[in-house]
């Protein structure tokens, strides 16, 4: 191949032929275009026979566009631009993953003739009818997204009367996106989403995943969702937000008309639904995957469709097997649903063998303390306690208004959950925090024995007040005895006590020999903390293998000083391990304070309990 046919009106890369190819929206700089044309001129003279082979072209554009950023970092959008003008070998597969992926019409718009379309005001429209040409000129890379999705971050975004024309146009040439693989469509504040309706000359028979946001409210919308699994009937992820501005009339029907007629649909994300809505889904047969936002709309009677809570139940009570291959599930509530209205809905997934549960609710947190036994009760009476594996519940309270409790949340109010015997993942984000005794942390130990991770921090909340009881030091003892698999471990739990910590030194056995390897992490907040020396040897000999983390961003005291055993202390504490050992048989002194016989050899002297050392 001769450098000649580079030049212009010589072929396929000639400067005409770009704009077919839609690269001009891609090369946003004249620096990216000088890259683009030096690498074209030095690669066509030396390129290798095996760069020219398909699979290896793929391949290697692929990785290109995998990489750390993807195309939204511009050397690797600029490697694939200059690969797509080195030859007819390059292009085809650098084209594929440069239009992998589009956000809105833009993209496509901007490709087409200049005479086309114009900006006017934030949104681009078109001045003229579409030709045959124009429509050539789409066809020769609509085919290659595979993914699209009409968030633009504030930039222009089609008018609907684009999508009027362009559905007018492929009225019967089939789908402007025929490779299409993912659909994400959130509301569009600034139309209406009056462009909705108009999705359908986008999808093909390829689509599998489909995000949408809906006005429940809307006829057109409504009417949208009954007719997408003749578009698209081999959808297997369908994520949905039905917003709700006015109440809906008696006869909604909503996704009923739509997800039984999707036969291998396995993942559900609804907000948003209503009681015909949560009931189609019961019958799903493949569904594997459910998460729900438990609104108002739920709940709200309805003429004589939904007279409801009770009518809800009684419908439910009918099937026999309700969410058959149901794995996951997860509930969350929106701001003011309490958390009764959750343990309500527990029932009608009787029976379902679930790996996983979580629990997403954002409410007053004393309220939700009060619910908790009733709501873990719930939980053992309807979920089959051989399959549960990984457990979750996060109060998503913000603390705004001087929210500071004083009083920490009992782990007795999940009891309940020790019936489960296959948890290996328990997390429990609540502020205040929840808190076990040294009895509780036995059973915990007992009847959990492939534990993997326990977090009771909600790291997220900042609280200028430490709330009380905690978890005594002591507790640590049997998580690291039993649970030997334990990777991650959130506690909240008193390092001041100077009489615990006198009590383990008097009673060494108790810890001595303990030795916890499998711990990765011990997240402990803003716990109080003093004798810092004596917690942080504990806590190696314990968990040998460990790195403490308190409150990193946190400015208190606390956090510091947890700062300080966990990134200074500790190795040393450790280094000294390698050459000496502890000896149980010398002295202790009152209030903590051990000897340097205590340790042998050891350069370490325990400070003192001092109000100074836990400020």
């Amino acid at each position: 191949m001769s450098h000649k046919k580079c030049g212009a009106g010589s072929g396929w890369c000639d400067g005409d032929r770009l704009r077919d190819w839609a690269l001009p929206y891609f090369i946003s700089s004249p620096s990216t275009q000088q890259v683009s044309r030096s690498y074209l001129t030095q690669s066509i003279l030396n390129m290798h026979t095996c760069l020219q082979i398909p699979e290896l072209t793929s391949m290697i554009c692929h990785e290109i566009r995998m990489a750390s950023g993807g195309l939204h970092k511009a050397e690797n959008r600029d490697a694939l631009l200059a690969l797509a003008c080195t030859s007819r070998s390059w292009s085809s597969a650098a084209l594929d993953c440069l239009w992998y992926e589009i956000r809105g019409m833009e993209p496509l718009i901007r490709c087409m003739p200049q005479d086309l379309w114009k900006s006017d005001g934030g949104r681009l429209i078109f001045r003229r009818p579409l030709t045959d040409s124009d429509l050539r000129i789409l066809h020769k890379y609509t085919p290659r997204i595979r993914v699209f999705s009409n968030i633009s971050f504030g930039r222009p975004f089609a008018d609907v009367s684009v999508y009027q024309t362009l559905t007018v146009a492929f009225v019967h040439g089939g789908a402007l996106l025929p490779n299409l693989e993912m659909m994400d469509w959130a509301f569009h504040l600034c139309d209406n989403d009056a462009s909705l309706p108009f999705i359908r000359f986008l999808l093909g028979n390829r689509l599998r995943s489909l995000k949408l946001g809906v006005n429940a409210s809307h006829p057109e919308h409504l009417s949208l969702l009954s007719t997408l699994p003749t578009i698209s009937p081999h959808i297997s992820n369908f994520e949905i937000s039905l917003l709700h501005y006015s109440n809906p009339p008696d006869q909604y029907y909503g996704l009923s008309e739509t997800l039984p007629r999707w036969h291998g649909i396995t993942s559900i994300i609804a907000r948003g639904i209503m009681f015909e809505d949560l009931f189609c889904m019961a019958s799903i047969p493949n569904l594997t995957s459910l998460d729900i936002m438990i609104a108002e709309t739920l709940w709200r009677p309805r003429g004589t469709v939904f007279r409801g809570p009770a009518h809800l139940f009684h419908a439910f009570s009918n099937l026999q097997s309700p969410f058959p291959a149901l794995k996951e599930l997860m509930i969350s509530s929106g701001l003011g649903q309490p958390l009764s209205n959750i343990t309500r809905l527990i029932k009608i997934f009787r029976g379902a063998q679930l790996l996983e549960f979580r629990v997403d609710v954002t409410v007053d947190s004393s309220d939700t303390t009060e619910l908790l036994p009733e709501f873990s009760q719930e939980i053992g009476r309807h979920f089959d306690k051989k399959t549960l594996r990984a457990f979750s519940f996060s109060n998503g309270v913000t603390g705004g208004g001087g929210f500071n409790p004083t009083s920490t949340i009992p782990f007795s109010h999940f009891t309940s959950l020790l019936e489960f015997s296959s948890l290996d993942s328990v997390v429990l984000l609540f502020w205040p925090p929840v808190v076990i005794t040294e009895q509780e942390a036995v059973r915990i130990a007992t009847s959990w024995p492939n534990l993997r991770i326990l977090r009771f921090l909600n790291l997220s909340f900042h609280s200028t007040v430490i709330p009380s009881p905690k978890s005594p030091l002591c507790a640590l003892l049997p998580l690291a005895k039993g649970c030997l698999n334990i990777r991650i471990l959130e506690i909240f739990f008193d390092a001041s006590d100077p009489s615990e910590r006198s009590l383990l030194l008097e009673h060494r056995e108790k810890f001595r020999g303990i030795q916890n390897c499998s711990l990765e992490e011990l997240r402990v907040g803003v716990a109080p903390i003093s004798g810092k020396e004596f917690i942080a040897f504990f806590l190696s000999e314990v968990f040998p293998c460990t790195r403490i983390d308190g409150l990193s961003n946190m400015l208190s005291t606390p956090g510091r000083r947890w700062r300080y055993v966990g990134q200074v202390l500790m190795p040393l504490i450790r280094e000294a391990r390698r050459g000496y050992e502890w000896s149980g048989s010398q002295g202790v002194s009152n209030g903590g304070r051990v000897s340097n016989d205590g340790l042998q050899g050891r350069p370490f002297d325990f400070e003192s309990d001092s109000d100074s050392d836990s400020e």
